[in-house]
């Protein structure tokens, strides 16, 4: 009988560290947003509104690509998306192409 790969390996770490830096990131714009929306002097919420917006986008693409990357390592199937999910998809990579 064959052991399962315990998520030890060089590319599991990689993906775990991928992730931390994704909730890094998700819990930096939370702080980010909340200084600039409350910053009436130079910026103000809209300037906020505009900053979630690039943010969020660009997390959205960084979490679907690290979904990817963990099916691919670990073999996982996904359920192919419906022609709406894949037009989302799509606009996401869109917009965060769009930012960079």
């Amino acid at each position: 009988m064959s052991c399962q790969a315990t998520g030890d390996d060089n590319d599991s770490v990689s993906l775990e560290s991928r992730y931390r830096d994704l909730q890094r990131d998700i819990e930096a714009a939370h702080r980010n947003i909340d200084e600039i929306s409350n910053d009436g002097y130079y910026t103000g919420p809209e300037e906020g509104l505009r900053v979630v917006d690039w943010r969020a986008w660009r997390a959205a693409k960084i979490a679907l690509t690290l979904a990817r990357d963990y099916r691919s390592h670990y073999a996982m199937s996904r359920v192919y998306p419906s022609p709406r999910e894949l037009a989302i998809e799509n606009e996401i990579f869109d917009r965060a192409a769009a930012d960079e």
